[in-house]
């Protein structure tokens, strides 16, 4: 997942760095950051929820 994030963020820049040659990129890049930053962490939560799940699944199979 990581991997595909910052795949499409190179993608994104070099796009708007042909298109674009004058502009400023720091703010676009910070937003793109922040949403990297928002998915990643959207997607450890999941995680975490998941592993818990599975753990309570387990408690109840032992039980």
């Amino acid at each position: 997942m990581k991997k595909i994030v910052t795949l499409a963020l190179a993608a994104v820049m070099t796009l708007g760095l042909t298109v674009l040659p004058k502009a400023d990129f720091k703010d676009d890049i910070k937003k793109l950051q922040d949403q990297i930053d928002a998915m990643q962490s959207k997607h450890e939560k999941e995680e975490l929820v998941k592993t818990q799940i599975k753990n309570k699944e387990t408690q109840i199979k032992e039980k």
